[in-house]
């Protein structure tokens, strides 16, 4: 298992590195909602939806969201993704009493949207910028 890590992390790590140096800011934006996609697809497998077609409703509402916050301002977005990282944090820390939280499968699927809908915003948000290239690498 170790090794298909690491053959993986040598074939990704160039790509992400050429993809984020070289693409224009439209193909990047579009390759990491592709992959925020992805990432909603295994996150509808964390909520325990079965059916194909509840995990493929859950997949189009992060797409919705996605397009959604592309055009909400940052300062409206930037706070209220802080709020959750506070809720969350406080959510780790008191684990074992908040559990029953965790089996409802509407807050997990709203928790995937708390958590890729504003990082797919901020790190197109920040690759814009003047610098971008660099602070997310240096962020990498």
């Amino acid at each position: 298992m170790l090794k298909q890590r690491i053959l993986t992390a040598i074939v990704l790590i160039p790509l992400v590195l050429a993809g984020l140096i070289f693409l224009p800011n439209l193909p990047f934006l579009i390759i990491t909602a592709l992959i925020m996609l992805a990432a909603a697809w295994e996150w509808s497998n964390l909520m325990s939806l079965t059916s194909l077609r509840a995990r493929i409703l859950y997949l189009l509402l992060v797409a919705v969201s996605l397009v959604g916050i592309s055009f909400t301002a940052v300062t409206w977005y930037a706070p209220a993704a802080s709020g959750w990282w506070v809720i969350a944090a406080i959510m780790v820390f008191v684990f074992p009493q908040g559990k029953t939280l965790l089996q409802n499968r509407f807050l997990r699927g709203l928790m995937g949207v708390a958590v890729l809908v504003p990082c797919w915003a901020a790190i197109n948000t920040i690759r814009a910028q003047t610098g971008g290239v660099s602070a997310l690498l240096f962020l990498l």
